[in-house]
C-alpha cells in the first residue's frame, strides 16, 4: 500500500502542470514555448480526466495546482545551452508519469 501511494504521489507530481516537477521537466525538455503548451495540454487532459472518469483525486490535484503552483516560472540565467543528454531522460519521466496514471486496460472481473 505504501509503495502504491508513493508511486501515485510521484506520478501526480510529474504531470506537466504549472510549477510542479512535471512542469519543470516539460520546460527543460521542450523549451519555454512548447513547455507552456505541454502544461496547457496537461491541464486540459487532467481536467477532462477528472470530470469524466469520476476520479476525485485528479480534480483535487488540479485545484491544488491552480491554487498554489500557477506562478510564472523564473527565467534561468542560461536557457540557450542544451542540457547534454538530459532531454530523453525528462521525456521518459513524463511518459512514465502518464503511464502510471493511465487506467488499466484489463477489465477487473
Amino acid at each position: 500500500v505504501a509503495g502504491l501511494g508513493g508511486l501515485l504521489a510521484n506520478a501526480l507530481a510529474l504531470l506537466p502542470l504549472g510549477r510542479t516537477d512535471g512542469g519543470r521537466c516539460a520546460l527543460a525538455c521542450y523549451g519555454r514555448t512548447l513547455g507552456a503548451a505541454a502544461c496547457g495540454l496537461g491541464t486540459i487532459l487532467v481536467g477532462f480526466g477528472g470530470l469524466f472518469s469520476g476520479d476525485d483525486l485528479l480534480l483535487l490535484h488540479l485545484i491544488f495546482t491552480f491554487g498554489l503552483q500557477r506562478d510564472v516560472e523564473n527565467p534561468c540565467r542560461d536557457e540557450v545551452t542544451d542540457a547534454a543528454g538530459r532531454r530523453p531522460v525528462y521525456a521518459a519521466a513524463l511518459l512514465v508519469a502518464g503511464l502510471c496514471l493511465a487506467p488499466s486496460p484489463l477489465a477487473q472481473t
